[in-house]
């Protein structure tokens, strides 16, 4: 499902992606009303925080206590979706979801999503030449095999 034409963004942590989302927001006023991210616990400003705070961004620092009301939040990576952390974001906002599912909802394109320990490279490799193989007809078979 897209995300509105325009919305409030909270952010639930200030590590490089959490940064990201935000320098994207900042970038995109046409679609992001405003800007809050939550740096979580042991949150301090430094020099990026305080660049993305000149150029209209708010941050709270030294809390996992969120506060206000949001249209979205996007969380980084190292929350938890079992951490009270991740519980105040999803109290406050209206949507909560991760970096990719928000990238992927303000895409206009359709994608493929493969994940995992091992095999990624041998997958994509074989999606990527299945995707641009000429289209033949195909039906499903099940093979099924007992051994006795």
């Amino acid at each position: 499902m897209p995300l509105a034409d325009v919305f409030s963004l909270l952010v639930l942590g200030q590590g490089k992606s959490g940064l990201d989302v935000a320098r994207w927001a900042l970038a995109h006023p046409e679609r992001v009303s405003a800007t809050t991210v939550y740096g979580g616990g042991t949150s301090e400003p430094n020099d990026a925080t305080r660049a993305l705070e000149a150029q209209g961004a708010s941050f709270v620092y030294g809390t996992e206590q969120v506060e206000g009301a949001y249209d979205v939040c996007v969380t980084c990576p190292g929350i938890s979706e079992f951490s009270a952390f991740f519980k105040a974001g999803r109290e406050h906002a209206a949507q909560i979801m991760g970096e990719p599912e928000f990238a992927y909802r303000l895409s206009p394109q359709n994608w493929i999503a493969i994940t995992g320990t091992n095999g990624k490279t041998t997958t994509t490799s074989l999606t990527d030449y299945l995707l641009k193989a000429p289209v033949k007809p195909a039906w499903p078979s099940a093979i099924s095999v007992s051994r006795r």
